[in-house]
């Protein structure tokens, strides 16, 4: 019969757990369930302090001048036509790599298809999806494994910020979520994404500014 637990400190092997003292090396209370054993016990290591976790990152969103992590949460709020979505489509034109653009509002139709059209956005690797459900979009992000994701928008959506928060760290994405503004200048629907996000950017009249942000100060602002 194979041996069930072993001494974290010399690796002797032993058949029953109730032991409160090793034989072998004379120490007490080290016997423990071989697949408990911590693997600092497993002998000597040698690793490199770069391998031992992922560094965090940042990049720009290009064409804009607002910085975000490797993974995360940004946010681009205001009215209605004041270039939340334009600047979106912008930025994951410009993405260094796959982009998944969930146009839950608008759909997929004519709305989306003037809008490549004005910008002359024709690019590879910008998917776009109708997808409300949080599944839905889980199942294409594995399928197409982009970097960023837009959700345009929450406010139209049935997630909620904690799906958001899970979305970006559980995937390892950048998640842009458009989040609607009402005539009163009050977030509708879905809020909490305002406090719970790492990048929040205002828009107003086709001019955009950064009100938060965890990697930069929030001076930067200019033109859609």
């Amino acid at each position: 019969m194979s041996s069930t637990y072993v001494c974290g400190k010399c690796s002797a092997h032993y058949n029953v757990a109730d032991l409160a003292f090793c034989n072998a090396c004379l120490e007490f209370n080290t016997i423990l369930p071989q697949s408990d054993r911590p693997r600092m016990w497993q002998g000597e290591q040698v690793v490199e302090a770069c391998s031992v976790y992922k560094a965090p990152t940042t990049t720009t969103l290009a064409p804009y001048d607002i910085r975000v992590g490797s993974s995360g949460v940004v946010t681009f709020f205001g009215p209605p036509g004041s270039g939340k979505s334009t600047g979106a489509t912008k930025v994951a034109d410009a993405f260094d790599g796959p982009v998944l653009y969930c146009s839950i509002e608008e759909g997929i139709g004519d709305s989306l298809r003037a809008r490549l059209k004005r910008l002359e956005i024709h690019r590879k690797g910008l998917w776009f999806a109708s997808h409300m459900t949080l599944g839905g979009i889980d199942t294409q992000i594995d399928a197409k494994e982009p970097g960023l994701v837009v959700i345009d928008s929450l406010s139209a959506s049935v997630m909620t910020s904690d799906d958001i928060l899970s979305l970006a760290h559980d995937k390892d994405v950048v998640v842009l979520a458009i989040l609607q503004v009402t005539k009163a200048g009050l977030p509708a629907g879905e809020n909490a994404i305002l406090h719970d996000a790492d990048v929040c950017v205002s828009f107003e009249n086709l001019n955009w500014s950064l009100t938060k942000s965890r990697f930069q100060g929030t001076s930067a602002g200019g033109k859609v």
